[in-house]
């Protein structure tokens, strides 16, 4: 863990003053609010450090090849599109193959479903791979698409590693607890340069499309891996399922199906970047970026805690998806307002 932090730390500071000079920045204009150039580089101060700290455990890399393969592989594209902007094509075709490698060399995948329709256990058969595929490739774009405001994807990204985290601890499997505090602290190192703060007047650093990507899919995968030990111990443990899993990644997914209906009925990319999520329209509507940062993180750790809480309670599947679909709609009218204020 010390090593992990030590690491980022050390490539924080070392890269700055690379990425600036060879424009690895993210340039103010256009949609992006800020006055200066800030430097790309904290996704690949991440990964370093990430690759380091489970390089000084006494542990066996193989099962989490699949991880580190994959996440090499969408820091590589990330940084190349940070540089020039890529098609949308080639960054899912990248976000594809990492996919392929967390079920080839990772073995996950979405077997069970659940029973949140109230007719029993889904069994996803055929339908496995092609549905973890999709749900790899949804959150890696929603977590890169809440990363439009100072502190936003990386804070939310902390909890849900947390959340995650108390999850492994809580059902006994230690290694991918460590890994994922492990990762909790590294992204405390990289917040302390791009959380908003009153003393400091804009970010020290961005993560970049690396750092989104490559957080989407390090939460993926572990989201995954927990959702099926769940569900295969569903009846031990109270009522930790997949819908407890669904609640800690909900906001992102959230802004992710709204914003994508909204696009495709706009006749528009949903790839295409604008400034159509919530965090825009509640900056665009005069809240400052700090507060806004600070709504959207609450909102995220309350469905979070929401999520543990109902599990804890032993409240059916079902039930957790009605009140899941309510919190949805809840959120639509807030955006829909938001969107229509003057």
């Amino acid at each position: 863990m010390v090593v992990g932090a030590t690491m980022t730390l050390f490539c924080i500071y070392l890269l700055r003053p690379l990425a600036i000079h060879i424009n690895l920045v993210d340039s103010p204009g256009g949609r992006k609010r800020h006055r200066y150039p800030v430097p790309l580089i904290g996704g690949v101060a991440l990964f370093i450090g990430l690759c380091f700290a489970l390089l000084a455990l006494d542990i066996s890399l193989r099962d989490y090849r699949g991880l580190l393969a994959g996440s090499a592989l969408l820091i590589l594209i990330g940084v190349v599109d940070d540089f020039k902007e890529l098609s949308p094509r080639i960054r899912l075709w990248g976000q594809f193959l990492a996919a392929v490698m967390l079920i080839a060399w990772g073995h996950l995948s979405f077997q069970k479903l659940g029973n949140a329709f109230s007719f029993g256990e889904i069994s996803t058969g055929i339908f496995a791979f092609p549905l973890t595929i999709l749900f790899v490739l949804g959150f890696i774009n929603a977590m890169n698409m809440i990363d439009g405001n100072d502190g936003l994807a990386g804070s939310v990204a902390l909890f849900q590693t947390l959340f995650l985290a108390y999850l492994f601890y809580y059902f006994h499997q230690w290694m991918d607890f460590y890994v994922l505090s492990i990762f909790s602290v590294l992204l405390l190192v990289f917040l302390l340069f791009n959380f908003p703060v009153p003393w400091r007047k804009h970010p020290s650093i961005f993560m970049g499309d690396a750092g989104s990507t490559f957080i989407g899919f390090f939460i993926a995968w572990f989201a995954i891996g927990i959702s099926q030990i769940m569900l295969a111990t569903v009846s031990l443990h109270r009522g930790f399922n997949g819908m407890t899993v669904i609640w800690i990644l909900a906001y992102p997914l959230y802004d992710l199906m709204i914003v994508t209906v909204h696009r495709i009925f706009s006749g528009r990319s949903p790839l295409k970047a604008a400034r159509d999520h919530l965090h825009h329209l509640l900056i665009d509507a005069g809240l400052s970026r700090t507060l806004v940062t600070m709504v959207l993180l609450s909102f995220s750790v309350f469905l979070g805690v929401l999520g543990i809480v109902l599990a804890n309670f032993n409240i059916s599947e079902s039930r957790q998806l009605f009140i899941f679909g309510s919190a949805f709609i809840v959120y639509w009218l807030v955006r829909q307002y938001t969107q229509t204020t003057p």
